[in-house]
């Protein structure tokens, strides 16, 4: 297993401390760069993609992520800046530290479900020497994050060690898990055991209340990395007039789901209460307001969702996973292409 895979085959034991961003990828993956990116190497581009997991192509192949199809669309190569666990404080450390001098564009992924709420970890909160960066760069008050040491209990040890143990938990969280829930599929709105099933998808009842709470702009913390947001941006394009910084929004497994209730019905409106959407609007009209362009992924995703068939809206989100399979990421990369075209 060792030899014929790439081990330890886990989220956290692929990446890497960094000195500002507190963490990257790995560079023994195959399909990351020296600089612990998702490129191929030696890669140079003025055309940047800056995001989290969603921006750098969770549970698909490199050319499936949507910097890679937007790149295939323009037929010009677009570096991919994202990284699982980044947030706006990580989007501030890349555009103060390593924002090339000849970018001409960048387009930010911003993922509202849990982009303005992250943990005290090391990773979560970006290393010292990055939030140092962005106060140097941009002289604006950063968010309150706690910074903590990261710690492995026993299980990550393990899984990262021991190579039997890491391939049968990752086959077990991504294939069997999988398998045992289609048997709870149905297309009925069902309150069970904490999991709630929407449009035939069940859900941990919840990861769907953390989702709401982290979208919750009456909450001080969100509404504070909000604002931090807001002027990072507008910092930026203060000091680097001749680069477009254009904003892309990424929407949530559970807004496209409760969307597709209505717009694409197989079930009744389950119900569920998204502060997504009130967030959504507002740094719409606020980004705007100070003249960036944004470009909504919710319209083309919630459209490729709808026009598959039954079995392919089964298949479009993983169970108990909120990043999407390919289908997904070219409904990204279809705005990510309005909004760098103007179109």
């Amino acid at each position: 297993m060792q030899y014929f895979t790439v081990f330890p085959i886990h989220g956290q034991s692929n990446l890497q401390p960094h000195n500002f961003l507190g963490h990257s990828l790995s560079p023994d993956l195959p399909d990351v760069d020296d600089a612990g990116f998702r490129n191929k190497s030696g890669v140079s581009a003025t055309i940047l993609g800056i995001g989290d997991s969603h921006t750098y192509g969770h549970g698909v192949d490199p050319e499936d992520s949507w910097p890679a199809k937007l790149s295939s669309r323009i037929k010009k190569p677009v570096y991919n800046f994202g990284v699982g666990g980044y947030n706006v404080l990580h989007y501030g450390v890349i555009l103060a530290r390593f924002i090339p001098a000849d970018t001409t564009d960048i387009i930010l992924a911003l993922y509202m479900a849990n982009d303005f709420s992250f943990g005290g970890s090391y990773e979560y909160c970006a290393a010292n020497r990055g939030r140092a960066a962005i106060v140097s760069q941009f002289g604006i008050e950063l968010p309150r994050c706690d910074i903590r040491k990261p710690r492995k209990n026993m299980w990550q040890t393990l899984k990262e060690k021991v190579a039997i143990v890491s391939v049968t938990s990752y086959v077990s969280q991504r294939y069997l898990s999988g398998f045992i829930s289609k048997k709870m599929k149905s297309n009925k709105i069902e309150k069970k055991d904490g999991t709630i099933t929407i449009d035939g998808v069940p859900m941990n009842l919840e990861h769907v209340d953390r989702y709401n709470s982290s979208t919750d702009l009456t909450n001080k913390m969100i509404a504070e990395r909000v604002d931090f947001f807001l002027t990072l941006l507008k910092k930026f394009k203060e000091l680097n007039p001749t680069i477009n910084l254009k904003i892309l929004l990424i929407p949530s497994k559970e807004l496209i789901l409760t969307s597709a209730e209505e717009k694409c019905p197989r079930t009744e409106p389950s119900g569920i209460s998204l502060n997504e959407i009130s967030l959504k609007s507002y740094l719409k009209e606020q980004l705007e307001k100070n003249g960036f362009q944004v470009e909504d992924a919710f319209h083309s995703t919630l459209e490729k969702y709808c026009n598959g068939s039954n079995r392919s809206r089964d298949n479009f989100y993983p169970d108990f996973d909120s990043h999407p399979r390919a289908a997904g990421y070219e409904a990204y990369a279809e705005a990510a292409y309005r909004l760098y075209s103007g179109s």
